[in-house]
């Protein structure tokens, strides 16, 4: 079997990103899949020429392509969370072209694929659009054993269900629908009201909003790309609450862009794999990153990165604690890492901080709170617990 040149089929119903035989109405592979516990009637009919465009319909009569297909149950599923009561919805096509270009990869990842790779950031057909800011958007593709599973927004999951082999490619059936990356702020917002991958990251959100005002670079973590950002989650951002607060005593937002800039690689990459050595970081500071070439974990400055995160500028990764720059250590008295009855400290005393600005509705003026601006968060937390406290 082969993948049908869609060029050749500009009049018939396109039906599948990996048809085959050149003369068939429809492809092949999908039409054919019968008896499964699955049906591909959907793609069929949403994928035609007029929908996706003759650039799509020109790159997908190359040869060697993998086509990742979403089971009707999978499209309806998606329907459902968007409130889509009709699949022909301008709505729906307004996206439909780039979501499924988000399907196709000029990578086969075959069974040997797989087999040599355990986990992979596959390219695919999407990018430079409005779901795209770098040329190739990937899917991340994680193999265990049998099991093989696709992560695309916020880490979302897709499990591949079944294989079809064509000559010239490969054709995986999923069992949700891959969704385009969005930006970091989009991003942590949603994962922080999911809890998807266990974290929550609102207060390093505020970091960046106070951080804006004195680096264009944390100004611009939403559109600069490609980006690579290492991203703290609420309980790194806790465990560095003392070394934070200590800060309030001089230029407060200075010293946060500093921090915040520590953690941002641009223009090179995204390293959705960052290679192990040193990386020098927006802020002209070096990480030093490790990355196990046996079990791909990677550490920076020796603290794990504990999941990988699509966005649609780039990649970021969550790690437990704020990455404090030498500049700033060396301002700090070289001590960066709270211990953890410190950090429980600095915890109460940020709770109890926050409780006064939610009572008093602002800070005083002249506090650490106002030289940080209107952000808010643990930073303004913090800034006031130094003062008020």
């Amino acid at each position: 079997m082969r993948l049908l040149s869609l060029a050749s089929a500009a009049a018939a119903v396109l039906g599948s990103l990996a048809s085959l035989a050149q003369a068939a109405p429809l492809p092949a592979a999908l039409a054919g899949a019968t008896g499964k516990p699955y049906q591909l009637t959907f793609l069929q009919t949403l994928l035609t020429p007029s929908l996706v465009g003759q650039d799509t319909i020109t790159a997908l009569g190359a040869a060697n392509l993998t086509v990742f297909a979403p089971t009707d149950a999978a499209f309806m599923a998606l329907l459902a969370q968007l409130n889509i009561t009709d699949p022909t919805s301008p709505a729906l096509l307004a996206i439909a072209p780039q979501i499924l270009s988000y399907h196709v990869s000029t990578t086969v990842v075959s069974s040997a694929y797989l087999a040599a790779n355990k986990t992979s950031f596959v390219p695919t057909l999407l990018g430079n659009s409005s779901l795209a800011a770098i040329n190739h958007q990937v899917v991340e593709v994680v193999a265990a054993g049998s099991n093989v599973t696709l992560r695309s927004a916020y880490g979302l999951g897709s499990k591949v269900i079944d294989t079809i082999v064509a000559d010239n490619g490969v054709i995986h059936v999923i069992d949700s629908v891959l969704i385009p990356p969005t930006n970091l702020t989009n991003t942590l917002t949603t994962l922080t009201a999911s809890k998807a991958i266990g974290s929550t990251f609102s207060q390093i959100a505020s970091l960046f909003v106070t951080a804006a005002a004195a680096a264009p670079e944390a100004a611009a973590i939403d559109t600069v790309a490609p980006i690579t950002i290492f991203v703290p989650s609420d309980a790194g951002v806790t465990k560095q609450a003392t070394a934070l607060a200590a800060l309030a005593t001089g230029n407060l937002t200075q010293a946060i862009a500093s921090i915040l800039t520590y953690h941002i690689i641009t223009p090179a990459g995204p390293y959705y794999i960052p290679p192990t050595g040193t990386v020098k970081t927006v802020g002209g500071e070096d990480l030093n990153i490790v990355t196990d070439a046996t079990t791909g974990k990677v550490t920076v400055n020796g603290n794990d990165v504990i999941a990988t995160i699509l966005l649609t500028n780039g990649v970021a990764h969550v790690i437990d604690t704020i990455l404090v720059p030498p500049s700033i250590a060396k301002l700090l008295g070289g001590n960066a890492t709270v211990s953890a009855s410190a950090s429980a400290s600095a915890s109460k005393t940020t709770a109890a901080a926050a409780a006064t600005a939610s009572a008093t509705g602002a800070a005083k003026p002249g506090s650490a709170a106002r030289v940080a601006g209107s952000a808010a968060g643990l930073l303004a937390a913090l800034a006031m617990g130094v003062v008020l406290a």
